[in-house]
């Protein structure tokens, strides 16, 4: 019974028929403290972020926009900050990512490619 009702808690389409996002759900497990299954909503996160290659830019953009914004601020509370620090380079790794597939390699501008290339590894080797 107990992982029926875990199913239930992360299924975003609710009784009423209504579809809530993923942020909205985080919100309404923290006031219910129901640890156990935020930290599956987490790790269930951590795979999108990880397979985000696949999604097209706009739903990565927004995937990343929420990971930023609404899990990452759970991990103190959940005692995993351990991790804070590898969603955000994956987070910025993915952003990145998106950024090369718009900007450079659909331009065919070997140019365009290389500056962008050298700005952005730089960039990720600060972190």
């Amino acid at each position: 019974m107990q992982v029926a009702n875990q199913v239930m808690d992360l299924t975003r389409i609710k009784e009423n028929g209504i579809k809530i996002s993923s942020a909205e759900m985080v919100e309404i497990l923290y006031k219910e403290k129901k640890h156990d299954v935020l930290l599956i909503k987490l790790f269930d996160r951590l795979h999108n972020i990880q397979t985000i290659g696949a999604k097209s830019p706009e739903k990565a953009k927004k995937i990343i926009n929420e990971t930023l914004i609404s899990f990452i601020v759970l991990m103190p509370y959940l005692g995993i900050s351990s991790l804070e620090k590898h969603f955000y380079r994956l987070c910025l790794n993915a952003t990145h990512q998106n950024r090369l597939k718009e900007n450079t390699l659909f331009t065919n501008n070997p140019r365009k490619f290389w500056s962008y290339f050298k700005h952005n590894t730089e960039a990720i080797n600060v972190i």
